[in-house]
């Protein structure tokens, strides 16, 4: 196997995030598979930074110079439902609900067990959200948010 076969295997892109302050790594933004028709961009800053920016400065720099270099605009960024500091993060950038996608599991009388089994977790944050993505509330103790943008 040649090592571009080996790069190629694992199918992401990161950067990685450093703080100009005190050139820390803080964190790191990319693209979970650079394969996909739609690029999903993925994002994780250490709790130390977080809060400060450094989410959406990378992010928009990333998807910029990524559209500057190949052209692709249209991103999407799966979210926790439970996760606010990114959904905030993700309307901050300009992307807006485009549906939900199944996590892990594919099976969807699985994925409706799960669903039944967590149903006391259903918040009226998450039935607010759900009216936000058009889905009914019980989906999102089973799957995550998607967002889209086209820049």
């Amino acid at each position: 196997q040649s090592e571009m076969d080996e790069v190629l295997e694992n199918r992401t892109f990161y950067c990685g995030i450093i703080s100009k302050e005190d050139a820390a790594f803080t964190g790191y933004c990319g693209i979970n598979n650079v394969f996909a028709d739609t690029p999903e961009l993925a994002i994780a800053v250490l709790k130390k930074y977080q809060h400060k920016g450094y989410g959406f400065k990378s992010l928009n720099a990333f998807m910029k110079t990524v559209k500057e270099m190949t052209g692709i605009g249209y991103f999407i960024s799966k979210v926790d439902p439970e996760n606010v500091a990114s959904q905030q993060l993700m309307l901050k950038l300009g992307f807006k609900p485009a549906g939900i996608a199944a996590f892990l599991i594919d099976d969807e009388d699985k994925l409706r067990d799960l669903e039944e089994e967590n149903i006391e977790y259903l918040t009226e944050n998450l039935v607010e959200l759900a009216g936000k993505f058009n889905v009914e509330p019980r989906k999102l103790l089973s799957h995550l948010l998607v967002y889209a943008i086209d820049l």
